[in-house]
């Protein structure tokens, strides 16, 4: 990689503060024209012109300088990212350590300026492992307290996961692997929501990390799968990473004591360690657990000088303890036990020149801020998912007393159209009996008048025997007669009637000449009329076949006819046919010149039991009998109510290519 010049925050400062005082002297004495007074202005306009012109240029390389500075300063996060990439849980050399904390200083300072917060916290984590790794722990922890009040104060997600992340590095470094991990998995569930997979999987190699050293094997392999999944999806720095997952995954096996899978690891891991010679610390502790696995204590033993001699030269007490330790106890199994005491009396004394407790006390502190910090976020949000829960109840119960009420109303309404219908029901009933009771008043003196006057007769008869002459005995007979028809007639309108409520009144539907029916039909009413009106029928029509029954159609016209000879003593009642082509119906009309029927009663003048004049002869099932035989036979009767001259009632019925289904 190319070297790029580096400045200090000093260097950086003194560049700034030397270019803002030339510019600015050079624009005060440019205003208040002093410039004529120095001497090497003091000469002839056009190099005057010139000296100004070089001036001006001097100044604006100057400021340019100093923002290509601050484009260097961001143009070398990659860089900082591939240093801190071989130093994430192993320390390589001072110098690159040395140079990682250099542009911590540079990128984090303009990152700030600029109010880039992903940056800054990266940079700020970086800054805090690598000062880890030097071994000034106690500094690492005052930088990572200060991140997590930045992160809170800022109210920083991504800022927080980091600040944890650094605060597990202190942890990790000084040997606490389970506040480590603890503290780690604290930051895994602040990064649930982030897309960044590039600080998931940094955090991801040092759970790796931390977990191995805890030998929790099964859970370093879990995590060694995400971080896979997480380097499929990057592309910086992706040599380093490989080498991470390779070492770790090796590391696993061996101690697994999977033979096989180590062996098929280890040409992989040669391989990869050709081109990342870089990775000192992880290479060493790598070889050294090979060299174990395969019991070749003596190049582990060598290994472990080799250890000894960088980490004491880097600084890195915690990193020299540890393996001052793991050296004496393989020197305990390897049976060397005088080099194994010495070691181990060396490993006491500089565990209590650390002064463990001390920083753990201080981590601790911050952790308890986090932990009460957490505490609090999560009775936020569990007071704010009681309120959301509240509300949603409140919104439910509104909506239920809203279905309530109008469930309530809805059947409040029914119910007074209940009332209203049961009422109608009432009033209906109460007509029905009252019609019921006028028709049986009715029915009873219609054929009490016919049977008295077949009595009477039958006793003249009888009583005087041959005394009455032939002419007087032939009128007896034929009032017998006439009485006895109208009251077979009657008593055939109350079966027709009782039909017709239990739906058995029978029709016979064939092909009939229907001009002719209408001629029979005037000259029956003719014989039977007692009236001076004339009936007349009248039609253009020759002939007009109609698919009926002839009974029924020819009962019809005999009712509406008879009924017209009641109300029409004198004048004309008279039976029109005509076809109605477009409709595709027979049209008859019976209309008279009679008294007529009053507006107020046609509306119920179809009803049952109805009568218009108590004084005339009748049943009043006559038009309601009509109106269910034409019904029946798929036409409609009315009457006409703009016809003045007296009544007139029109039904209709299909032609014979439109014949009725009964």
């Amino acid at each position: 990689m190319m070297k790029m010049q580096r400045y200090s925050k000093n260097e950086l400062l003194t560049k700034y503060l030397g270019e803002v005082y030339v510019t600015i002297i050079f624009f005060v004495y440019l205003l208040h024209g002093r410039l004529m007074r120095v001497p090497i202005l003091n000469m002839k306009h056009k190099h005057k012109q010139s000296i100004l012109i070089l001036l001006f240029f001097t100044v604006y390389l100057f400021a340019g300088q100093g923002n290509t500075i601050k484009a260097q300063s961001i143009q070398k996060l990659p860089e900082l990212f591939s240093l801190s990439n071989r130093n994430l849980t192993y320390s390589t050399t001072s110098a690159w350590t040395d140079s990682i904390l250099k542009l911590c200083a540079e990128i984090g300072e303009e990152s700030w300026k600029q109010n880039d917060l992903k940056t800054a916290f990266i940079v700020a984590q970086i800054k805090v492992n690598t000062t880890c790794l030097e071994g000034e722990t106690g500094e690492a922890i005052v930088q990572a307290h200060e991140m997590y009040d930045k992160a809170k104060d800022l109210k920083y997600s991504e800022g927080r996961a980091l600040s944890l992340q650094a605060m597990g590095d202190t942890y990790m470094h000084a040997g606490l692997y389970a506040l480590a991990a603890e503290t780690f998995l604290a930051a895994e569930a602040e990064l649930k929501d982030s897309n960044d997979v590039f600080i998931k999987l940094r955090l991801t190699i040092q759970q790796i990390h931390t977990y191995l050293k805890m030998n929790k094997v099964q859970l370093a392999m879990e995590y060694l799968e995400v971080a896979e999944k997480y380097f499929s999806e990057i592309e910086t720095g992706q040599k380093n990473f490989e080498f991470y997952l390779c070492a770790y995954r090796t590391l696993g096996y061996i101690k697994m004591k999977n033979q096989e899978q180590v062996a098929k690891c280890w040409e992989e891991i040669e391989s990869l360690q050709k081109e990342n010679r870089h990775f000192s610390g992880l290479s060493l502790d790598l070889f050294i657990n090979y060299y174990l696995f395969q019991k070749e204590y003596s190049k582990a033993i060598t290994l472990y000088d080799s250890l000894l001699v960088a980490t004491k030269n880097r600084g890195s007490l915690y990193e020299y303890k540890n393996a001052l330790q793991s050296k004496g106890a393989l020197l305990h199994e390897m049976g060397n036990l005088k080099d194994a005491c010495l070691l181990y009396h060396e490993v006491k004394e500089l565990g209590q020149s650390l002064n463990t407790e001390q920083f753990v006390e201080s981590l601790d502190s911050i952790r308890s801020t986090y932990i009460a910090d957490r505490t609090n976020l999560e009775n936020a949000e569990a007071y704010n998912g009681l309120l959301i829960r509240i509300m949603c109840f409140s919104l439910v119960a509104l909506i239920i007393v809203g279905v309530l009420i109008f469930i309530i109303k809805r059947s409040n309404k029914e119910l007074a159209e209940s009332r209203v219908r049961l009422s109608e029901t009432n009033d209906k009933a109460k007509r029905s009996i009252l019609s019921k009771s006028m028709f049986l008043s009715n029915m009873t003196h219609e054929i009490r008048t016919p049977l008295n006057a077949i009595v009477g007769f039958s006793e003249v008869l009888s009583s005087m025997g041959d005394a009455i002459d032939d002419e007087t005995r032939q009128m007896c007979g034929e009032n017998i007669r006439q009485n006895a028809e109208m009251l077979h007639k009657l008593i055939n309108d109350v079966m027709e009637l009782s039909e017709q409520e239990e739906s058995n009144m029978s029709f016979n539907l064939q092909k009939h000449e229907i001009v002719a029916l209408c001629r029979n039909t005037i000259g029956t009413v003719e014989r039977v009329k007692k009236t001076a009106a004339e009936v007349v029928f009248r039609t253009s029509l020759d002939k007009l076949e109609l698919y009926t029954d002839s009974t029924r159609l020819q009962q019809v016209l005999i009712n509406l006819l008879i009924n017209a000879t009641k109300f029409t003593p004198s004048g004309t009642i008279t039976l029109l046919l005509d076809v109605d082509a477009e409709r595709k119906e027979a049209v008859f009309t019976v209309e008279d010149t009679g008294c007529g029927i009053p507006l107020d009663k046609q509306s119920s003048i179809f009803s049952r039991f109805e009568k218009l004049h108590e004084g005339v002869q009748g049943s009043g099932i006559g038009l309601s009998l009509c109106e269910f035989i034409v019904g029946h036979l798929n036409g409609k009767i009315w009457i006409d109510s703009k016809y003045t001259s007296g009544a007139r009632f029109i039904f209709t019925h299909p032609l014979y290519d439109n014949k009725p289904e009964v």
